[in-house]
């Protein structure tokens, strides 16, 4: 009995790890010009599934999405066959690697969904604790705490900003455990959507994690905050009067802390929007595929080429390396294995999440999509 216990625990641990350190990908040593921590994580949530139990099925919808997926690949590797190009062997192997963790947990059918739903608010909460710490060690304290320096020698982006100040305050912007406020925004809002994707209550974590994201100055934030709140599946149910209540209370006390604060960068960003570096960057990475040679436009110009320079952002990356054809396959084949889960409301969502998710080549983006297809695909069989 308390071997199964510590073996039931033991795996649940191997489930929080991988999580986790798939999410510190921010944490990259340029001594070795890599960054562990979520190639660590993949092998640590292959362990989880080793250790979990239950039958493996490969059914009919994973070997459409493969066969899709693979034909991408097949058409993305013309280009570079007749243009010697170098072979970029990390973004192969994370392609793979994530491609090996998306049909693995597709396939596991003794996966338990409560269990990862609970683990995925617990990573939740480290980032959201290591984000107050850092937010109140220098708004409260006056501490400049940051968390990666420290262990890679790089500092934070939002480090940069102390220089500006509103209403009185230096706009400092909180980042927890990633190098910038819009990989906060985008890890930890992705991570949010899966872990309440079945829920119709706003919970006092999840509130929390909606502040922190606006607490980041970020616009990214601001939108995907919206975008999430549409995906709610009762609106009236959330913005029921304990909740509206709780809501307001927590607006009041961010506002009469840092209202000029919010209100003055938030303005400022607005008014500055055209000249606003990561707005141009968004911008200039469509602008930039229209320089493509007629045959990487459309069958992409192969894995880990990059003859034009584009920010990891998901559209433009995947039209990049696997071109309009191949790239609207591989859309195409996850529109078949969500196509239980798609609404209008998730859809808005995943548009806003895309303008700075990240690529094929990045563990989260398979890690996010795992987890979800769990999710889904469980909460489907429930209706049926």
């Amino acid at each position: 009995m308390y071997g199964y216990i510590f073996s039931k625990s033991l795996k649940t641990f191997f489930l929080f790890l991988g999580i986790l350190l798939i999410t510190l990908r921010t944490f990259y040593f340029y001594n070795i010009g890599l960054s562990p921590f979520p190639i660590l994580g993949v092998f640590f949530l292959f362990i989880y599934l080793l250790m979990s139990r239950g039958s493996f099925l490969i059914d009919k919808k994973i070997i459409s999405w493969l066969s899709l997926f693979l034909v991408a690949i097949v058409f993305s590797m013309i280009d570079p066959l007749f243009n010697t190009k170098d072979f970029n062997i990390t973004s192969f192997f994370g392609l793979v690697l994530g491609m090996l963790l998306f049909i693995s947990f597709h396939c596991y059918k003794g996966l338990n969904e409560l269990e990862i739903i609970k683990v995925v608010k617990c990573v939740l909460l480290v980032h959201v604790i290591f984000f107050f710490y850092q937010f109140i060690s220098f708004h409260i304290f006056g501490n400049l705490v940051d968390l990666i320096e420290p262990i890679t020698g790089h500092a934070q982006r939002g480090i940069g900003f102390i220089d500006k100040e509103y209403g009185g305050m230096a706009a400092f912007r909180a980042t927890g455990l990633f190098d910038e406020p819009a990989s906060y925004c985008t890890y930890v809002l992705a991570l949010t959507f899966v872990a309440y994707y079945n829920s119709r209550k706003l919970d006092l974590l999840e509130l929390t994690i909606l502040i922190s994201v606006i607490l980041t100055l970020s616009l990214t934030g601001f939108a995907l905050v919206v975008a999430y709140m549409l995906t709610k599946k009762d609106i009236k149910n959330v913005f029921s009067i304990k909740n509206s209540m709780l809501i307001l209370i927590g607006v009041v006390i961010v506002l009469s802390m840092f209202g000029d604060l919010l209100i003055g960068y938030a303005t400022q960003r607005l008014n500055e929007l055209g000249s606003d570096n990561s707005a141009n960057v968004r911008i200039n990475n469509f602008s930039n595929i229209l320089e493509l040679t007629t045959i990487q436009l459309l069958l992409g110009s192969g894995i880990g080429n990059n003859p034009v320079f584009v920010v990891e952002y998901t559209f433009p990356s995947l039209i990049i390396t696997f071109g309009i054809v191949g790239g609207g396959l591989i859309v195409l084949s996850f529109l078949m294995i969500f196509s239980n889960s798609i609404n209008y409301r998730t859809l808005i969502f995943f548009s806003v999440l895309s303008l700075n998710f990240y690529t094929l080549f990045n563990p989260f983006t398979w890690l996010f999509a795992s987890i979800l297809n769990v999710l889904t695909y469980k909460h489907y069989l429930t209706r049926r």
